[in-house]
């Protein structure tokens, strides 16, 4: 179902992707997860959900939406391992993007 989010705001986002060529000698050439703007295990996806539901008013917390931004080359496992954590740590609206990587 495609609907517009009203508030960005309420938006958590959450990339997996592969590295550019240029960081491989630094972070390697698995697909990595992306926590807002830092690297992050996926051990983490609580505390970074918490942070931000803390940042915002007692009314506006239950429309707090997850965005996966999947690169099309990254498999599933990670995905699903992300998801799973997600739904564990009580975030259960999520949306999903994809795109190839123009290099």
């Amino acid at each position: 179902e495609l609907t517009k989010l009203e508030k960005k705001s309420l938006v958590n986002y959450l990339y997996i992707g592969k590295p550019l060529k240029k960081y491989h000698a630094q972070y390697g050439t698995k697909p990595r997860l992306q926590l807002g703007d830092k690297f992050a295990d996926i051990n983490d996806i609580p505390l970074f959900l918490e942070k931000h539901k803390s940042t915002l008013p007692e009314k506006q917390r239950p429309g707090i939406n997850s965005s996966l931004r999947v690169d099309g080359e990254v498999t599933m496992g990670i995905v699903t391992d992300v998801k799973q954590k997600l739904r564990k740590s009580g975030q259960l609206k999520v949306n999903y993007s994809a795109k190839k990587r123009a290099d």
